[in-house]
This record gives structure tokens, C-alpha cells and sequence, in this order.
């Protein structure tokens, strides 16, 4: 699912928070969403634990075991984490940022997220494609 209002996004990120996502609903694209909007909120520090401990505990929550073959992966969540990073980096998208920048304030909060998530699952439909 690609989120379409802020709303939307939104109450991803507070079903995440609360534990009350289902495990059918924690896509690929739910991951990216969720990591985009901490690390437009947060220091990249804070961002990776809020997602390295929310994925953790959202697993418990599913009845996923955390071990060294299942559940939480912290080499996959720092990649994607860092792939995140270098977007909100390179493309002047931070929230905090709109005012300044009109170009990106007409797309809004969830225009950002769309781009971005509509980008990587482009990139990652076809597994033989790599992210550069």
C-alpha cells in the first residue's frame, strides 16, 4: 500500500507505535514509511532506535520470534534506514524544511513519502536491480 493523506500516514506510524499493526499490513512500503517519518522527525540516532525497537517489539506483537535466523534484522533496518537518510539528505524534503523551499511544499508531507516509497518499490520489484 502506497499511504495517500497525511492522515493515512499518520495512523501508520501510531499503529506502529502502539503495536496494534497487523502483520498483513507491515509491508515493505509500511517499513519505508514509517523509517521516512522519523528520520525527518528525528536525529538519525533516535530514528534507528525508535525503528530498530519498533520492529522488534511490533515482531513480539505478531508472535515473530527475534532470533539470528527470523524477526529483526539490524544490518537490513540500518541499510534502509541510511538509503532513507540519504533521500531526506538530498532532496531538501524535510518537513521542517517546506516553508522554505515552495517546490516541495505544494507536494506536502505525504507527497514526500509517496515519492519515496513509490521510488524504492520500483527499484526493488525487479530483485537483479540494485538501489545506487
Amino acid at each position: 500500500m502506497i499511504y495517500k493523506t497525511d492522515e493515512e500516514v499518520k495512523s501508520l506510524v501510531r499503529a506502529f507505535e502502539e503495536r496494534t499493526l497487523t502483520k498483513a499490513e507491515w509491508t515493505h512500503a509500511a517499513h519505508l514509511t514509517v523509517g521516512l517519518c522519523y528520520c525527518l522527525n528525528y536525529h538519525f540516532a533516535i530514528a534507528k532506535n525508535l525503528m530498530s525497537d519498533g520492529i522488534y517489539l511490533l515482531n513480539d506483537a505478531h508472535g515473530t520470534l527475534n532470533t539470528d535466523s527470523s524477526g529483526y534484522h539490524e544490518t537490513l533496518t540500518m541499510f534502509w534506514l541510511l538509503t532513507i537518510k540519504e533521500f531526506v539528505d538530498n532532496t531538501e524534503c524535510g518537513e521542517r524544511r517546506f516553508h522554505h523551499r515552495p517546490r516541495f511544499r505544494r507536494f506536502g508531507f505525504y507527497g514526500t513519502v509517496f515519492q519515496f516509497v513509490r521510488r524504492v518499490l520500483e527499484y526493488t520489484k525487479n530483485k537483479r536491480r540494485i538501489i545506487l
